[in-house]
């Protein structure tokens, strides 16, 4: 049985980082992540999902992979950014082949 959760997705504030993982609650993460944190987090949004469309998906943003931060950190332009928001919210696109370049 695969366990549904949600694939959040948190900035650095006022940089291009951002955080794409996978959590039951992702108010809960969000909180256990500004725990000492330096800097300002917020949770842009959270969407239905499974870890294995995470691991998906962090596979296809690894060449944006922000080295040195963690496995699921991503540096990602605004455009970079809805595409990831475009799969996330159409059921239908959240499998690979994502279909197009980034």
């Amino acid at each position: 049985m695969i366990k549904q959760g949600f694939i959040y997705i948190i900035q650095t504030v006022g940089t291009p980082y951002y955080k794409i993982g996978y959590s039951t609650h992702p108010i809960k993460r969000r909180n256990s992540l500004k725990t000492g944190n330096p800097f300002p987090i917020r949770l842009l949004n959270s969407y239905p999902g499974t870890k294995k469309e995470e691991r998906s998906l962090h596979k296809y943003l690894q060449k944006f992979h922000r080295h040195g931060a963690g496995k699921e950190q991503f540096t990602l332009t605004k455009e970079r950014l809805q595409h990831i928001v475009n799969i996330l919210e159409d059921p239908e696109k959240k499998h690979p082949p994502y279909n197009c370049k980034i």
